[in-house]
């Protein structure tokens, strides 16, 4: 990715959408990646990052041509939840001592929102 901005915010008619982390590339990539950080994540984080993913073009239509996946990243995971995570097609990475990995196998497919 050439741009990964953190902590994005925009407000459309009195809503607002905040992403964490925001990472895309235009051109032959043109892919753009939002990522939701969590401590401890929950179920909650998988549903919250699903309805941000299907908010971001109406927020930022510059984009909108852009392939769109979601990465939950969190310091600790719970392997169901990790596993539910992956399963719905999101990426999903572990953050420790200043590190993002992704921990998904290769054969994983992420989906396209």
């Amino acid at each position: 990715m050439t741009v990964v901005p953190p902590r994005v915010r925009a407000k459309q008619q009195g809503e607002h959408l905040e992403i964490d982390v925001l990472a895309y590339a235009n051109g032959e990539v043109n892919r753009a990646f939002l990522v939701e950080v969590k401590s401890h994540p929950r179920e909650e984080a998988i549903t919250q990052l699903k309805i941000t993913l299907s908010r971001f073009r109406d927020f930022f239509p510059e984009h909108r041509d852009k392939q769109l996946y979601g990465i939950l990243a969190a310091v600790d995971w719970p392997p169901a939840l990790k596993a539910q995570a992956i399963a719905e097609g999101l990426y999903v990475a572990r953050i420790h001592d200043d590190v993002f990995d992704l921990e998904v196998e290769q054969d994983f497919q992420p989906r396209v929102f």
